[in-house]
C-alpha cells in the first residue's frame, strides 16, 4: 500500500491523471510501469518514471505499425515501459493523448508534425521591440486552438519598447477572452504575476521565433540559470537557436514546462473549427451573415464585411482571417488528395502481389 501511493505520488507530480489511469487500468496486469517522454533524442528518449529518470527505447514493432511520424512518442506523452535489469527501459505502448500541438511538416510534405503532447497551455511568446505582431499571434492561436490547450500571451523583453504599455492594452482588447502578460527579466515586470497563474501537474509549453526569451523566461520562473541563453547584449535580428531540443522541465512550483527550439514558420494544420475559436468577434459577426456558408468574400448582405467598412472590425485582422481561411481550404484538399494517393499506392501494392503469386510457371506453357 505504501509503494502503491509512492508510485502514484511519483506519477501525479509528471502529470499524471485519472484520463490516463483509466487507460492503464485495462492494462496493469502486463506488469509495465507507466512514464512520461521527456526528452526525444535520435534513437532513445529520456523518460520521467515513478523511480525517477531512465533511458528507454521504442520495442521493434512500434517501427512496423506505426503509420507516420506522429504514432511514435513524443515529448509529453505518457507510455508504458518494461524496466530492464541494466537500469534502462523498452516502451511498448502509448497512452491515448489528451492534447497535442502540431504543425504541417515544413516541406511539400502532406503530414502532421507533432511538436508536444498532453498540454494544458500554451504560452505564445512574442519579444516587443521587434517580433511584436497581433497577426503573427493571432496565426499561434490558431494552431494553439486546434492543440486542445488553453492559450496565454506573454510579450517579452518589455525593456526594450518604450510602448509596452500601449501594445499591451492593444493585445488585450484584440483577444478579450485570453490572459495577457507583459515580461522583463531585466526589471522582473510581470514575473511575479506569472508564477501565481502556474498550477502544480499541470504542463505548459513554449511556442514562439527564435530570440524571443523562452529560455530565460523558463529560468526566471525556475529561480536559477538552467536553459542556455543569449546575451542580452546581442541585438535581436530574428534570433538565435538556443534551445535545440525539445524537453520537458518540472518546476520548483510543481508545474512543468516543455521548452521548444524556435519556429521560424508556423505552418497551419487546423481546421475551420480552430479557426473560428481563435478568432470569436468574426465568428460572432458572421451569425448575422444572410448566408450559413458565407466566406466573407464575395457574398452579398456579408455581416463581416459591413463590419469592416464600419471600422467596427479592423481590415488588417479580417484580412489575415481570410487568408488563413484559405489556407486551411487548401490544406484541407490536399489532405484529401494525398489520402486518396495513398489508397491508391497501397492497392497497387495488393494488386502486384496478387499478380506474383498467380504469375505462371514455365512448365505452364509447355
Amino acid at each position: 500500500m505504501i509503494f502503491l501511493i509512492y508510485f502514484m505520488y511519483n506519477l501525479e507530480k509528471y502529470g499524471w491523471s485519472d484520463f490516463f489511469e483509466k487507460q492503464y487500468t485495462a492494462l496493469r496486469d502486463t506488469g509495465l510501469q507507466p512514464a512520461r517522454v521527456a526528452i526525444e533524442f535520435k534513437k532513445n528518449y529520456l523518460l520521467y518514471g515513478p523511480n525517477g529518470e531512465i533511458i528507454g527505447e521504442l520495442k521493434r514493432r512500434f517501427f512496423h505499425i506505426a503509420a507516420d511520424p506522429g504514432s511514435l512518442p513524443k515529448v509529453g506523452d505518457w507510455v508504458l515501459i518494461e524496466t530492464k535489469t541494466d537500469n534502462t527501459a523498452v516502451i511498448h505502448y502509448i497512452l491515448e493523448r489528451k492534447s497535442w500541438l502540431s504543425r504541417k511538416m515544413p516541406g511539400k510534405r502532406i503530414s502532421e508534425q507533432i511538436v508536444a503532447a498532453n498540454i494544458d497551455y500554451v504560452f505564445v511568446v512574442v519579444a516587443l521591440g521587434y517580433d511584436f505582431n497581433l497577426r503573427k499571434i493571432e496565426r499561434m492561436l490558431v494552431a494553439v486552438r486546434e492543440s486542445g490547450a488553453e492559450p496565454i500571451i506573454i510579450l517579452n523583453k518589455a525593456d526594450l519598447d518604450s510602448e509596452y504599455l500601449n501594445k499591451l492594452k492593444e493585445t488585450k482588447f484584440a483577444n478579450p477572452n485570453i490572459p495577457v502578460f507583459c515580461l522583463s527579466a531585466v526589471t522582473n515586470l510581470g514575473y511575479n504575476e506569472l508564477s501565481q497563474t502556474l498550477q502544480p501537474q499541470k504542463t505548459y509549453v513554449f511556442i514562439g521565433s527564435s530570440g524571443v526569451g523562452k529560455s530565460t523566461i523558463i529560468n526566471q520562473l525556475f529561480g536559477d540559470k538552467i536553459r542556455k541563453t543569449a546575451d542580452r547584449d546581442i541585438p535581436y535580428k530574428g534570433g538565435l537557436h538556443i534551445t535545440t531540443t525539445r524537453e520537458l522541465i518540472l518546476l520548483p512550483s510543481g508545474a512543468l514546462l516543455i521548452d521548444m527550439p524556435g519556429i521560424r514558420e508556423l505552418q497551419i494544420w487546423g481546421t475551420e473549427e480552430s479557426l473560428e475559436e481563435a478568432f470569436p468577434d468574426i465568428t460572432e459577426i458572421a451569425k448575422k451573415c444572410k448566408f450559413t456558408d458565407c466566406t466573407h468574400t464575395h457574398e452579398v448582405n456579408c455581416a463581416v464585411k459591413e463590419a469592416v467598412k464600419n471600422k467596427q472590425l479592423s481590415e488588417e485582422r479580417y484580412n489575415n482571417y481570410i487568408r488563413m481561411y484559405e489556407e486551411i481550404l487548401k490544406l484541407d484538399k490536399l489532405r484529401i488528395r494525398s489520402k486518396m494517393l495513398e489508397k491508391q499506392t497501397k492497392l497497387s501494392k495488393v494488386k502486384k502481389q496478387y499478380f506474383l503469386k498467380k504469375k505462371p510457371k514455365n512448365s505452364d506453357f509447355h
